[in-house]
């Protein structure tokens, strides 16, 4: 009889269970190219006068798929999109300004984005603690520390702004955690360009690669002026404005995507070229770019130490790994439209053995962990 009652209740129960069935997942969301800014300033940075809501208004506007705030030392709360498919971030730009540390003994203007950090209930205040507040490795470490506790990706920011950092300290923050560096923060004032003793910040790029690291480069506004532009400059003051420099991610819409996109390095930096495809997972590096000025595009592809090995016209570029020479170690490749604007493709690193070679990181056979 136990029997009989237990197979009843067993039967009743399938029979319940089978009658609500647990709703099916919605299908994740596709990987696309997503146009994202990593540099954004508001009226909460005490530089700029906009106020966040209206920053978000302004990147939606302008066609952006999702932007982090960055102000300076205040985690900024995400304000709401008019657009449903556009995401907002919270980040901070952590910022020590200081009349000198060393070496060398200069200006001290050191700044690195935490970006996608933890939400907070409210605007917040941060403040760092370097170990060694004379020492520039040691402000840098505790920024890159304070984000990655915080939940967040470490950015580099404008290493030729006042020369911060060398391609050495560079390299050695990477081995701590760095992972996006701006090479090409198109703001005023930054030094992309570099001088008689410093290497312009691609060349600069080339060198921590040379050291055995991988880091990626993202273009960015650093935006502090929105609607208010013109009357900066009537003023006879600079704008630093937006969408002029921003980052192209493959992901799905969302954060889980994009973060691990930004760490994989899988998007590419971009001041206007668009680019189709990016495909490095066969026996060739092949960069497809898209929009009118696609035909009359240049490809560049460049390996250690910075020597172009290949150019290409068109719209299609490739690279056969046969082609690339032995002994080198990295390969990455930049688009040029004849018009001033760039796009830079993440570098892949040359793996080679008994079965031949092979491309491994952003759109390789092996992409990086996150």
């Amino acid at each position: 009889m136990r029997l009989l009652l237990l197979g009843a209740l067993l039967v009743g129960a399938c029979t319940e269970a089978s009658a609500h069935p647990t709703p099916a997942r919605a299908p994740a969301a596709a990987p696309r190219w997503l146009k994202g800014q990593t540099h954004v300033h508001s009226g909460n940075s005490g530089d700029s006068r906009t106020d966040p809501a209206d920053v978000v208004r302004w990147y939606a506007a302008h066609g952006f798929d999702f932007i982090v705030f960055t102000d300076h030392n205040v985690v900024t709360r995400p304000r709401p999109s008019p657009r449903p498919d556009m995401l907002v971030f919270p980040g901070v730009e952590l910022t020590w300004n200081a009349p000198a540390c060393g070496p060398p003994d200069a200006p001290c203007n050191l700044h690195v984005n935490a970006l996608l950090v933890r939400e907070p209930a409210r605007d917040r205040a941060v403040s760092i603690a370097p170990r060694d507040p004379m020492a520039r490795e040691s402000i840098y470490e505790a920024e890159v520390a304070m984000a990655l506790a915080d939940g967040g990706i470490a950015q580099l920011n404008h290493p030729n702004f006042r020369y911060g950092a060398n391609a050495a300290l560079i390299a050695r923050l990477a081995r701590r955690g760095l992972r996006l560096v701006e090479f090409a923060n198109m703001s005023s004032g930054c030094q992309n360009e570099g001088d008689a003793t410093h290497p312009d910040t691609e060349a600069l790029w080339n060198q921590v690669l040379c050291l055995g690291v991988d880091v990626w480069n993202v273009a960015s506004d650093d935006a502090h002026h929105y609607a208010d532009a013109a009357a900066v400059r009537a003023r006879g003051g600079t704008a630093d404005v937006g969408d002029v420099g921003w980052v192209m991610v493959r992901a799905a819409p969302s954060r889980e995507g994009i973060r691990g996109a930004l760490l994989r390095g899988e998007f590419y930096a971009s001041t206007g070229v668009r680019l189709d495809a990016v495909d490095a997972a066969r026996d060739a590096l092949t960069v497809t770019v898209g929009g009118p000025a696609a035909a009359r595009s240049v490809t560049a592809f460049i390996v250690e130490p910075g020597r172009t090995l290949r150019t290409v016209t068109g719209a299609t570029a490739s690279l056969p790994i046969a082609a690339i020479p032995p002994g080198v170690r990295w390969v990455r490749a930049t688009v040029d439209d004849g018009a001033g604007h760039r796009a830079w493709v993440q570098p892949l690193r040359v793996v080679r053995n008994g079965l031949g070679a092979h491309l491994r990181g952003p759109f390789g056979r092996e992409p990086a962990a996150p």
